[in-house]
């Protein structure tokens, strides 16, 4: 929760994150802040358009959560199936009905925000998933933020070049998009 919302802040400010985090109950004193190794331009014109691209095997939490919060904030979240059909079944048997497939939502790019969930197997779906990686890729050309969550990050982003090793702390991976408690 505290992930999304740090990206709503990012996005709109705290201002919106206060209108959305009050009717869900939850209580945000900005304990996560946002720390971007690879900078990145946060900046889109009028309402975000951002994907959240799913596999079946993802965590469902990881899935909904952000596009439940971000939709409350009225961004354009497009959530896309990269499985055969739009019905996609989480880690836990939800069954999460996308809005698109991702090839239709390719033809919608570019996206101001791409964000992956993670969970097993759908993170190793996703990250063998061409469309996908393509997208993300021009997604870092564009220095347009992109970020991953748990196995996501590390079966997704990594094995495609997507994550840069820090020189100061050799063996330590970071990505565009990074969320972390203070």
């Amino acid at each position: 929760m505290e992930f999304v919302l740090a990206l709503v802040e990012q996005l709109y400010g705290k201002e919106k994150v206060e209108q959305i985090a009050k009717p869900m109950l939850v209580r945000y004193e900005g304990g996560y802040s946002m720390n971007e190794l690879n900078s990145v331009q946060w900046h889109c014109s009028g309402t975000p358009k951002v994907l959240l691209p799913l596999g079946n095997g993802i965590e469902e939490m990881e899935a909904i959560i952000i596009v439940d919060a971000l939709r409350r904030a009225n961004a354009d979240v497009v959530v896309a199936s990269a499985e055969d059909g739009v019905v996609v079944t989480a880690r836990h048997g939800t069954r999460i009905v996308a809005d698109v497939m991702l090839d239709e939502a390719a033809d919608r790019a570019p996206f101001d925000l791409i964000i992956v969930p993670g969970g097993m197997p759908g993170a190793k779906t996703l990250g063998g998933c061409e469309q996908l990686v393509a997208l993300l890729k021009k997604q870092a050309e564009a220095n347009r933020p992109y970020g991953a969550i748990g196995a996501a990050t590390a079966h997704v982003l990594e094995p495609h070049g997507l994550l840069k090793v820090r020189a100061e702390l050799p063996g330590t991976y970071s990505n565009p998009l990074t969320a972390r408690r203070r």
